[in-house]
């Protein structure tokens, strides 16, 4: 509870130096940015002492993003850090999940801030651990995009288990778009380019969504992003999940064309011929 508490002050007084341009406080500010890092130093040595590794991991992961706004090449090297236990506990799960058919043990649960069951103390700990790898992956997307996307499909690798990757796989298909929507609100060129690689498997709701994020944040890179959707459904209208989604892209489409057309707005995402288009693949589904 004290860690938590102290994470929420310093997330305030984060916020707060990227807000302050009085220079009368310069001086004042200065000593607080000092006295954070030393504070944020110590926490880091306490939660090293926490006797759940996956806590130990998640809390650093939470004290590395608040050292961003204060010394960023620190931050990188707490977040090292950080990636660097997670594999290895990640393999030394896998390994015990591999070694020997695991026993049934459905009424204990599990320990640590992110509790859960599984057939196994081995299963529990792995699902727990899944869910402090998507923890890592947010918090690095709001600094460095590359880096949380990277981490997040390396580490899947890790996963030699073949129920557990397939299991893990399912899971991700649904927090990628999550982790792509973050990055979004501060990289929307990383963000379309993410995106673009998730339209090789499939076109769903999330895309569309993804695309008026991406828009809303740089017009240029949302056009860009639809057109590599547009293209996608042309040379394959099967990867289309759903009748629907052809509709939703269509009637937002022709909003998006219809606002494009007043004083000072911004270049529509598809013209009336690219609408005609997919109206026309439509059809043909």
């Amino acid at each position: 509870k004290k860690l938590v508490s102290l994470l929420l002050i310093l997330s305030f007084a984060a916020f707060s130096f990227g807000q302050t341009a009085d220079d009368k406080k310069k001086e004042t500010d200065e000593k607080l940015q000092k006295d954070a890092i030393k504070f944020l130093r110590e926490t880091a040595a306490e939660v090293g002492r926490m006797r759940s590794m996956e806590n130990r991991i998640s809390f650093s992961s939470e004290l590395a993003s608040l050292m961003w706004f204060h010394d960023e090449k620190e931050a990188k090297l707490m977040y090292g850090g950080v990636v660097s236990d997670f594999k290895q506990l990640l393999s030394q799960f896998d390994a015990e999940m591999n070694s020997a058919a695991l026993p049934v043990d459905d009424d204990s649960p599990s320990g640590g801030i992110f509790g859960g069951y599984g057939r196994s103390k081995t299963e529990r700990k792995f699902r727990i651990a899944m869910m402090v790898r998507q923890q890592i992956a947010m918090s690095l997307a709001e600094h460095a995009p590359d880096l949380a996307y990277n981490f997040f499909y390396d580490s899947l690798t890790l996963i030699s288990n073949a129920k557990f990757r397939k299991e893990t796989e399912q899971s991700d298909k649904y927090f990628e778009f999550k982790l792509i929507k973050q990055i979004a609100e501060t990289d929307a060129a990383k963000a379309a380019e993410y995106g673009k690689e998730s339209i090789k498997r499939d076109i769903d709701y999330n895309h569309i969504d993804l695309l008026k994020r991406i828009y809303a944040k740089d017009a240029e890179k949302g056009i860009e992003f639809g057109a590599a959707i547009l293209s996608r459904i042309k040379g394959d209208k099967s990867s289309v999940k759903g009748l629907y989604i052809f509709n939703s892209l269509l009637s937002y489409g022709a909003a998006n064309l219809e606002a494009s057309k007043k004083p000072g707005a911004k270049k529509p995402i598809y013209s009336a011929g690219d609408l005609r288009d997919l109206a026309e693949v439509f059809a043909q589904a």
